[in-house]
Parts: structure tokens; sequence; C-alpha cells
């Protein structure tokens, strides 16, 4: 196996009365991604309790493993998040996990002769709990020999990540845990090209979404 295509994606809300519209407009959506080239998939914020994804069974088109986080809160409908494998790869899949409090979730496979770590998250708003997180991703890189973490970090890392609006970045503690977790992973941005995302109704553009992959991945 010499290429993977993965695809990380936050849906912003599966869950509640509309649920099975929506299911529809994510296969339709998928469906318009090429969900047929993608091998894995990160999904955040799908805001779905685990019996709904009981019920409800695999929305996504084709054969595939999940690995579900239910969403959490007070209404039981916040966050979420989910790798799905297309089953013909699951032979390649060693382990899988769950970090802090469901806000991170990670999937060892094996690669030739790698452990590649896959690591899905949904980062917190606040500036001290995500530097909780990321300190804690820190002592799981030993899990495997390279990574690739992808997910909705939920901060601005540089100004230049941010077009309109207050384009203030991470500072002090948590920036000092950013440059650690990214430090010890040996961890680059694939999106240095940007690609923005736009904040509904408004004229401000931000990538807080995002993907990070270690220099020594092969």
């Amino acid at each position: 196996m010499d290429t993977l295509h993965l695809l990380s994606w936050n849906v912003q809300g599966l869950g509640g009365q509309a649920f099975r519209r929506f299911k529809g407009l994510l296969r339709a959506d998928l469906g318009t991604a090429n969900i047929g080239n993608i091998d894995i998939l990160f999904l955040q914020e799908h805001h779905l309790c685990m019996d709904r994804i009981r019920k409800y069974g695999s929305i996504l088109p084709g054969r595939w493993t999940h690995f579900w986080i239910p969403a959490f809160g007070p209404t039981g409908r916040q966050a979420g998040l989910c790798i799905a494998i297309k089953q013909h790869l699951q032979s390649i899949i060693v382990s899988a996990g769950t970090i802090m409090n469901k806000r991170a979730q990670f999937l060892i496979v094996k690669i030739r002769s790698q452990k590649v770590g896959l690591m899905n998250l949904y980062a917190p708003n606040s500036a001290a709990e995500r530097a909780k997180l990321w300190l804690s991703l820190s002592d799981y890189v030993s899990l495997a020999d390279c990574w690739l973490v992808g997910g909705d970090f939920n901060m601005i890392e540089d100004a230049a990540d941010r077009l309109g609006g207050i384009t203030t970045t991470i500072s002090g503690w948590e920036a000092k845990c950013w440059d650690y977790f990214c430090f010890t992973y040996g961890l680059l941005d694939l999106w240095k090209v940007h690609s923005f995302s736009r904040i509904q109704g408004s004229l401000q553009f931000s990538r807080s979404d995002g993907s990070l992959v270690a220099t020594n991945l092969s």
C-alpha cells in the first residue's frame, strides 16, 4: 500500500430531530468530496449521542469501520468525534484510543514497516483547557513511529491564519504548550498555503481547522 487518502471535516452537527435529513446531506456532501477515493475520515462536532449512533449505524456510504466518541455536555449534544476507516483496511489497524475527556482520539495503523499514528481532535474554546490538551497529547508520542494530526484546533497560531475580525493569536502558557506538542511530535503545518473557512454571516475568514504531519512520515 503506497497511498492512503484522508479527509478531516468539522460537520458542525448531525444530531437533533432533523438527523435523518442531515444524514442524507452528509452522504450527498461526501459524494461531492469523492468519498470513493477516501480511505480514512476524521469527523468533528457530529453532536450525536451513543443511542443515536447505534440507532442509525453507519452514516457513510460503503463499508467502514467506525471509532466513535459520542457527544457530551449538559444537553448531550456538544462536540463528538469519529475516525472511520474503510473495512478492507482493517488488517492495518494496530490500536485505537481516546485522550483527555473525549477531546481527542487516535488510531495506530501499520503502513509498510512503520506504525503511523492518526490523531483526530476537537480542542476546547478555553486557552487554559487547550494548553492542558496540548500537554496531555505529548504523552502519546511513543505509541507510533510518526504522526498525522488533524481536526479543529479552535485557536489561531498565526495572524496570517485569519482575515477580518480579531486576529489575537495564542500566547503565553498555551503557546509554550503548543510549541512543545509540535516539537515532541516533530510536526509541520500542511496548510501554509492557506485554505480559509468563512464565519457564517460575516466577512471574517479563519483557519482554525488544520492538519499537521510529522517530518519523518515517509
